[in-house]
């Protein structure tokens, strides 16, 4: 369908559709809430959950991560630091002794012998 009537048609299921989102998320207690609020709601739990750029953009379906940065970038901000406390912790292994300077006595060197 093409020209005015299909226009008509688009804008009448965007109303029908307005109308079921409202009614959503009303009954969720959430009213007032657009489908862009939960998308970009997503968007920041996607990420807050450790989800990469590339993730977020298949799952909002962008068609580039280009356009995911753009529209989401400024919630990555945190995230290298997040991913950084989820790294994983090492022992830290003891650090041998450092050699003495000439003069001062020897913690554990032994001394060349003359």
């Amino acid at each position: 369908m093409s020209g005015p009537r299909a226009a008509n048609s688009r804008q009448a299921d965007r109303r029908g559709q307005g109308r079921t989102t409202d009614q959503a998320t009303a009954s969720a207690g959430l009213a007032g809430t657009t489908i862009h609020d939960l998308r970009h709601t997503a968007a920041s739990l996607l990420i807050a959950a450790g989800a990469d750029v590339k993730a977020v953009q298949t799952i909002l379906g962008h068609a580039t991560t280009t356009m995911t940065m753009d529209l989401c970038g400024h919630l990555f901000s945190e995230a290298p630091w997040l991913a950084m406390e989820r790294m994983p912790t090492f022992p830290e292994r003891p650090m041998p002794p450092a050699r003495p300077v000439a003069g001062e006595p020897s913690a554990g060197w032994d001394e060349p012998s003359l």
